[in-house]
């Protein structure tokens, strides 16, 4: 009673890429629609035997780790990169500072020796104290612009990763939602309910908002 291509849904944890894995979910609950519109029989029990519930939960155990993996690593990169940041401009801040500290050391002793050299060094070291500023201005201005544009960059790929994982979490929670009521997985839902539930918890946890999880 069942077409022999469905049987790659069997394959499910094999399947590499998480848009791969979305897509033959997809064609699958398609072809349970229609066998459902054309009355025709969907052999659960057989599924059931083929252990498909285990591998729907392991798939979805699968790609959930793997999210909240990528996400704690990026985490952990942006705190970084915010600390290095602060650092070179607590560094930067203090070296301008000791400049000018010496340079009116250096401006009062020429003060007592000369007062129109004195002038003189003012001028010169006040212009150089300026260049040094300016220089480490515009470097910390393209510093900040490299940094967003490594932080943007990082969380347009941190979306990538998140946007496919979830994406496929979304389908996997609707095909069990189809499946629950079935009598063939009546008992193997009971025994799993804690297990679905901790799986449940921890995807909303890492769901972003503009995202949106299809719910039983």
């Amino acid at each position: 009673p069942y077409a022999p291509f469905w049987e790659k849904i069997l394959n499910l944890p094999q399947i590499e890429s998480n848009e791969e894995k979305e897509e033959l979910i997809l064609d699958f609950m398609d072809h349970l629609i229609y066998c459902e519109d054309s009355n025709k029989q969907v052999p659960w029990f057989w599924y059931f035997q083929k252990g498909l519930l285990k591998q729907l939960f392991d798939t979805w155990a699968q790609v959930l780790e793997s999210c909240e993996k990528k996400r704690l690593d990026d985490l952990n990169e942006t705190k970084l990169f915010a600390q290095q940041q602060l650092l070179e401009r607590k560094g930067t801040k203090g070296l301008i500072e000791d400049d000018n500290d010496n340079d009116i050391d250096n401006d009062n002793d020429n003060d007592n020796d000369n007062d129109n050299d004195n002038d003189n060094d003012n001028d010169n070291d006040n212009g150089v104290a300026n260049e040094q500023a300016e220089s480490t201005l515009i470097l910390e201005e393209e510093e900040d612009e490299n940094g967003s544009e490594d932080k943007t960059n990082g969380w347009k790929d941190e979306d990538d990763v998140y946007e496919s994982g979830i994406r496929l979490m979304s389908v996997l929670i609707g095909l069990l939602s189809a499946m629950v009521d079935h009598r063939s997985f009546e008992k193997a839902f009971c025994e799993n309910q804690m297990h679905a539930i901790e799986l449940l918890k921890r995807t909303l946890e890492m769901t972003p908002v503009h995202v949106h999880i299809a719910m039983p």
